[in-house]
């Protein structure tokens, strides 16, 4: 195992931990930064889905309070073929 690298001069410390330093690379050693910071983190979801085939008409009840299903009206063809 290779010997500790100390940084350059001009490091500072303050109460104790080292708030700022350069260090001087040495050729064929490898190098990784360790990030100790405690992050604390949540993640919740929810979901629902549903898959159904509807026919929509005019007895369509709802069973949900203040919900109240569309409107459902005929449209005619405006198409002039005849029939």
């Amino acid at each position: 195992m290779p010997a500790p690298q100390a940084p350059k001069p001009g490091y500072t410390v303050e109460n104790g931990v080292l708030t700022s330093a350069t260090y001087a690379g040495v050729a064929g050693r490898d190098y990784a930064v360790y990030d100790m910071i405690s992050r604390e983190a949540t993640a919740k979801s929810n979901y629902i889905t549903f898959d159904a085939d509807w026919k929509i008409n005019d007895s369509l009840k709802s069973s949900a309070p203040g919900w109240e299903p569309p409107k459902v009206r005929a449209r005619r063809s405006a198409s002039s073929s005849p029939k």
